[in-house]
């Protein structure tokens, strides 16, 4: 009993591998304290759908991209309503993760222009996009996603594993994430018409050890969505270890065999608070049970 009990603390010290983040005058990446603001959704993503300024009469709505029942109007892709608060530093926001930056608009901007062959094709030619230098290239973009994780967890007061700051130092690979890539494909009635949307999908916490103690937590995950186009990730020790990139990449197309839940109803006086709902429910599909957080994490855990 007493031998169970001590390899059941060691497998819960070695699954608890998040730290607190203690200090946060400090920047999580580096350490320094000249902080700033990253975006929370990309801002030239808000900018390829929406432009830079919104007006009175062009308000934005953080409904428009984001499941949040009382919504924020934005003024313009520069609003702090579209950032995390002050938790990374002003080099490693701009200069050190400069080119993870360029890497993500790039693909976001080939999809953007290509949607529809994607879709049909089912895949993605990293060729295509960043050339002869393509695994570079997604290396890079996998920096971004790693950069904006981090800023997510130290939002929540924890610090991401040494193995991905080491992975946005330069370190060519991660062993500690996992990325999926998937298309949503929701539209108004045709393929050619998607719902332009961006929606930053909730951050979960999970406790995959075999102590329930609320205080261990072993993985966070989560996912954004850019018209249709979502990036899902794992942050996990050891969980990308065989998670090696080809040039061709397979896009998990979502097959909305429900239709009811492609169907949302729209009231004026509440138009918002229905546009949330419905769109949270369509980007949680088809993980819509009592267990839908655990089955997101099976399922980019299991993805091949």
């Amino acid at each position: 009993m007493i031998n169970e009990r001590v390899r059941l603390i060691s497998s819960i010290r070695k699954m608890q591998l998040f730290k607190k983040y203690k200090d946060k005058t400090k920047c999580w990446w580096c350490g320094s304290r000249n902080l700033s603001r990253e975006h929370k959704y990309k801002k030239t993503d808000l900018e390829l759908l929406y432009g830079k300024d919104y007006t009175i009469n062009k308000k934005i709505s953080k409904i428009a991209f984001r499941t949040e029942r009382k919504g924020k109007f934005l003024q313009s892709s520069s609003s702090t309503h579209a950032k995390f608060r002050r938790c990374l530093c002003i080099d490693c926001n701009g200069r050190k993760s400069q080119n993870a930056d360029k890497a993500y608009q790039k693909l976001i901007e080939y999809y953007y222009d290509n949607q529809i062959k994607l879709i049909k094709d089912g895949e993605i030619s990293l060729r295509s996009i960043f050339s002869n230098e393509w695994e570079e290239g997604i290396r890079n973009v996998h920096r971004y996603i790693a950069k904006h994780i981090g800023c997510r967890i130290a939002e929540l007061g924890f610090l991401p594993s040494k193995n991905l700051i080491d992975f946005l130092n330069g370190n060519p690979t991660c062993e500690d994430l996992k990325i999926v890539l998937q298309i949503k494909p929701y539209q108004f009635g045709e393929i050619e018409n998607p719902i332009e949307c961006i929606f930053l999908g909730p951050f979960i916490p999970v406790n995959c050890s075999p102590n329930k103690n609320k205080d261990v937590i072993t993985s966070f995950l989560g996912w954004y969505t850019f018209v249709n186009f979502s990036w899902n990730y794992l942050h996990e020790p050891g969980i990308g270890k065989s998670n090696m990139t080809k040039e061709i990449i397979k896009l998990d197309i979502i097959d909305f065999k429900d239709s009811e839940v492609l169907e949302i109803s729209l009231k004026e006086e509440t138009f918002e608070r229905d546009w949330a709902l419905g769109l949270e429910k369509i980007e949680y599909y088809p993980f819509l049970g009592n267990n839908r957080d655990l089955d997101l994490y099976d399922y980019i855990k299991n993805y091949v």
